[in-house]
């Protein structure tokens, strides 16, 4: 089971999240993943569908702050 604590709001399955915030979590369990078990390519097809301006963006900051250039 995931739960997940959005700002500021308790903490709540991950069935009474809105789409925006299901892509988040979602987001951010992917990219945990993928920093403990490092891969040269993940691909993440349609992962900001359900994500507002400010979601998009924090996304890809993560994913930016997690790539590697060589």
């Amino acid at each position: 089971m995931i739960e997940a604590r959005p700002r500021g709001k308790k903490i709540t399955s991950m069935g009474s999240l809105s789409g925006g915030e299901k892509a988040l979590v979602a987001a951010a369990f992917i990219l945990a993943v993928g920093a403990s078990r490092r891969s040269p390519v993940h691909v993440l097809d349609v992962i900001d569908g359900d994500l507002r301006s400010p979601g998009v963006h924090r996304v890809a900051m993560a994913i930016k702050e997690l790539s590697v250039s060589s």
